[in-house]
């Protein structure tokens, strides 16, 4: 359960819910304020990826403008960019038939959070975030205050230290690590 910063809006998560047909995929609850009474329908918010076990839900944050929901086992697609040579002015990209596909990394049961955005008391999607460098699971704790989404990965090993939070900032109209 978290609530929105007004009490406006406050979200039930279900992440063990059998959605689709998906077994454990998961779905969040969202219900709104009206006329000082809590709507009996919720807006139901279904994971964009909708894979089986995803665990969609398993962590939820508030923020005055933001939902972030945490899809525990979610895969994260990392793109893959081939650097560009640069000569004088103009840099060449390495292209691969014409564009058509997409390279990527893709890290399974990982975890990934979404994120989304308040219009006209309704969520909709507005982005994800992956961290390239998770070695556990990736949004197992999460906190948004004001501009920020802080992510905790207690079991995330840098070096000889154990444990790391990331901050994910919003900058006008995205958010940026």
């Amino acid at each position: 359960v978290s609530i929105k910063p007004d009490g406006l809006q406050f979200i039930v998560s279900a992440s063990y819910s059998d959605t689709g047909g998906a077994t454990d995929s998961g779905e969040v609850y969202v219900y709104t304020q009206n006329n000082g009474l809590f709507s009996t329908t919720p807006q139901i918010i279904k994971s964009p990826s909708r894979e089986l076990s995803e665990r969609f839900g398993s962590s939820v944050a508030f923020s005055d403008e933001n939902l972030f929901v945490t899809s525990l086992n979610g895969d994260q697609k990392i793109p893959t960019t081939f650097d560009g040579t640069s000569v004088g002015n103009v840099t060449a990209n390495t292209t691969f038939d014409n564009g058509f596909t997409d390279f990527s990394n893709i890290k399974i049961d990982k975890g990934v959070v979404y994120v989304y955005e308040s219009v006209n008391n309704s969520l909709v999607y507005s982005e994800q975030f992956v961290y390239p460098l998770t070695q556990t699971t990736f949004g197992e704790n999460i906190y948004a205050n004001d501009n920020h989404v802080y992510i905790g990965m207690p079991d995330q090993f840098n070096n000889s230290t154990k444990g790391q939070l990331l901050d994910f900032r919003k900058n006008k109209k995205y958010f940026r690590k």
